[in-house]
């Protein structure tokens, strides 16, 4: 699963939830992005510079240095920030308020400030579904997907396989530390009969 990069997951995404626009582009704008509103986002998860992370934020793509490679979304207007973690099969689901951060478009940075802002949310059983299904598909069995609540909907940000998710319930009320847990037990064990059978 390696190579299930951001560009692969969206096109996967798109098989099972909604997803906005988006665009990799360098050396010449696309027509399309002089129209509507995009937030540009870091493609990968490595660090900028020097140890700097690069946060989304709304940007006008006709002022953007087009000998740079540029990865824009269409800017969603939802309700809530949703992340799900996936573990092995068992899906928990947290939201985040997004008027509690209004004054930035990347909820890494609220959590960072206000991480209790996460409380546990209910899914659609249509919703759990499509999960299992990208998932399914993917060959992930671990993840943290980010998700945005849009009337209603929710539209697909992305799936981190190595995301963080202690904060979302630091003393195991939902369950969650006890699954990750189990999942690394598993895991373990699995890896120590492998060793064992040679």
């Amino acid at each position: 699963n390696a190579n299930y990069g951001k560009l692969r997951q969206l096109h996967a995404a798109e098989r099972h939830f909604k997803v906005a626009d988006w665009h990799l582009f360098q050396g010449a704008l696309p027509k399309e992005l002089t129209h509507e509103r995009w937030v540009a986002k870091a493609l990968t998860g490595t660090q900028i510079g020097r140890g700097k992370t690069f946060f989304v934020k709304e940007v006008d793509p006709t002022k953007l240095d087009v000998s740079y490679p540029w990865f824009l979304q269409k800017k969603i207007e939802g309700q809530d920030e949703v992340t799900v973690v996936y573990a092995n099969g068992k899906i928990f689901a947290y939201r985040y308020p997004r008027a509690e951060i209004s004054d930035t478009l990347d909820v890494r940075k609220a959590t960072i400030d206000n991480p209790s802002k996460w409380v546990p949310c209910e899914l659609s059983t249509a919703e759990e579904s499509a999960i299992r299904a990208f998932m399914s598909e993917t060959g992930y069995g671990f993840g943290r997907f980010d998700f945005i609540r849009k009337d209603g909907e929710l539209w697909f940000l992305e799936l981190n396989p190595n995301g963080q998710w202690a904060w979302l319930d630091e003393n195991n009320a939902n369950g969650l530390i006890a699954s990750i847990a189990d999942l690394i037990l598993a895991d373990d064990r699995r890896l120590t009969k492998k060793t064992e059978n040679g």
